[in-house]
């Protein structure tokens, strides 16, 4: 099995990590997933526990760094056992969890910015053409039937692609979007600035409605999708071609053309006078996605829409493309809409959570909220948790006072260390 998830490395019973043709190291999990700083030289990162287990070592907490993470919980909670006996553990956990009650900060649009998307029941069927939605519609409200159904090939129980879906966008915010594979993800996506139009409710982006064909060419220039894989978007003979393709099109002078080209690239970490002559073919798949995305932000878009934005790339890159994310969501007060499928990085950058399944909102809400209320839920429709969550939560259920809270590594790494004396201090 090939991977850029560690998680599932250590899985195996052997791990070969290759570089540039070669096998460039060799051996069980156990013997190659621990070796930080060699596996950062690859652009590889070692498994959440095995991370763990080094964060708390230097926390003074004497546990070794396991790779797999019921081996992690097994160590930690024997040194919890150890330490403090399993009587105390229980009454510990309970009055922890009873401060943590009623803490967690819930959903409230009415307190938050102007709106800039507004999606009101949209519902969406790739199956049928205006004309049949049309008599459909009649023939179901005819039958006193409800009309949240497509025609979907042989099967009329097939779903909508979106039912009813209702949310509001805020300026300014960072937005989740998870879901499993064909939950309605990327239809919601190309909602957004009109790609795409509803075929039952509204939507609206910066005040236009995007049923008009006029206010939707606008809204796309202000309102950027970048789709999974973008670099399989690129065509120019050369980046700086490529990145101004967007800026031409708006009708803007050669002088401010090139200015954008300069500055995009710039904010995505490439230099225009390195890469700007050369064809996009010739870089790496990380500097491919970088240039079209520098080609999204030459459009100058005060929303963000990504889809998979870090599909398919190295951890490291993975890592370093996130964080450009973060940089523009906090320095440039971009509105960021963003699917994901790894619940670490919606965990990690957003604010509000919007899980989708079989085309309608499952959950709306903090990520918090979500990842500490409805685990159970998630799971039974095929999502996770973060990788920290979840090892907090099979903690908690060895009889650890963790508080039920949304944990980070760095966060579960000091909680864990303060419970067992090490030199950390737990975070509220």
């Amino acid at each position: 099995m090939i991977t850029h998830f560690m998680e599932e490395a250590a899985e195996a019973d052997r791990v070969a990590v290759f570089r540039a043709g070669h096998v460039a190291m060799l051996g069980t999990p156990e013997e190659i997933l621990t070796r930080a700083d060699e596996l950062a030289q690859l652009n590889l990162d070692m498994p959440e526990s095995c991370r763990l287990g080094i964060a708390l070592r230097t926390k003074g907490v004497p546990v070794h760094a396991q790779v797999r993470e019921v081996d992690m919980v097994a160590e930690i909670a024997q040194a919890y056992a150890e330490r403090s006996g399993a009587d105390t553990a229980g009454q510990s956990s309970a009055s922890q969890l009873e401060i943590a009650d009623g803490t967690v900060p819930v959903d409230n649009e009415d307190n938050a910015s102007e709106p800039v998307i507004e999606l009101s029941h949209v519902s969406y069927s790739y199956s049928l053409s205006p004309r049949e939605r049309h008599r459909w519609h009649k023939r179901s409200a005819t039958a006193g039937k409800s009309n949240k159904q497509a025609l979907w090939g042989n099967d009329p129980s097939s779903p909508w692609a979106l039912r009813d879906v209702s949310l509001t966008v805020r300026r300014g915010e960072f937005l989740g979007l998870a879901g499993h594979t064909g939950s309605g993800k990327s239809t919601l996506v190309q909602h957004l600035n009109g790609l795409i139009r509803p075929q039952e409710g509204s939507v609206r982006a910066l005040g236009l409605d995007l049923s008009n064909k006029k206010d939707a060419a606008a809204v796309k220039a202000k309102v950027g999708v970048v789709f999974q894989y973008p670099e399989r978007q690129l065509f120019a003979e050369t980046v700086a071609q490529d990145v101004a393709f967007g800026p031409h099109n708006l009708g803007l002078s050669q002088a401010e053309v090139a200015r954008r080209v300069e500055s995009s690239l710039a904010r995505v970490g490439l230099d225009l006078a390195t890469v700007g002559d050369k064809s996009p073919f010739e870089l790496s798949g990380g500097q491919q996605r970088r240039v079209a995305f520098a080609g999204v932000l030459a459009m100058r878009p005060t929303t963000l829409v990504l889809d998979e934005p870090v599909a398919g790339l190295d951890p490291a890159s993975r890592t370093d493309f996130l964080d450009l994310i973060k940089q523009l969501h906090e320095q440039r007060d971009l509105t960021v809409v963003m699917v994901s499928h790894n619940m670490n990085d919606i965990a990690l950058l957003a604010d509000r959570m919007l899980v989708m399944h079989e085309g309608e909102v499952a959950f709306l809400n903090t990520p918090e909220e979500i990842f500490t209320k409805h685990a159970v839920e998630l799971r039974e429709i095929g999502l996770g948790i973060p990788h920290a969550q979840t090892l907090a939560n099979q903690l908690r259920a060895e009889g650890m006072p963790l508080p039920e809270k949304l944990y980070l590594p760095e966060s579960l790494a000091d909680e864990i260390a303060h419970i067992l004396g090490g030199s950390g201090a737990a975070q509220s």
